[in-house]
């Protein structure tokens, strides 16, 4: 498995196991809020150490909630930033954050309703584990 996907499935299985509803795609509108949408990867294969392979990914995270709920999307929000800030390994590989969270938080005008959103990006340096497959 890739280094993104596992990061990506290591970071859902925290979030949904904390009782966050987490998806991979804006779901549609009857679904209940505040939901964590885990958006764009981008990675960056670099096997410049001895043929080890090292990757540079990026996690884009978008969470969204009713106006009426600023307080619990800040909460969410921050927790889930600490939580990419503690995030050490996936099963094969090693993780530890490249540069600073960029984050926001504001109104989201998208569609016909309005909504609070928080933006989280992350950038992760992953490299594979001495033994890993």
């Amino acid at each position: 498995m890739s280094p993104s996907k596992q990061v990506l499935d290591t970071i859902w299985a925290h979030l949904s196991s904390v009782g966050y509803d987490v998806y991979d795609y804006l779901p549609a509108k009857d679904v209940s809020y505040p939901f964590v949408h885990l958006g764009d990867t981008f990675d960056n294969d670099n096997r410049r150490i001895k043929g080890l392979l090292r990757s540079e990914i990026s996690q884009r995270i978008d969470i969204y909630d009713t106006l009426k709920n600023r307080k619990q999307l800040t909460e969410m929000h921050e927790y889930i930033k600490e939580y990419l800030r503690s995030l050490q390994e996936t099963k094969d590989y090693t993780v530890k954050i490249s540069n600073p969270i960029t984050s926001f938080i504001g109104k989201d005008e998208s569609t016909s309703t309005t909504y609070f959103r928080g933006f989280i990006e992350v950038d992760f340096l992953v490299t594979k584990k001495l033994g890993g497959i």
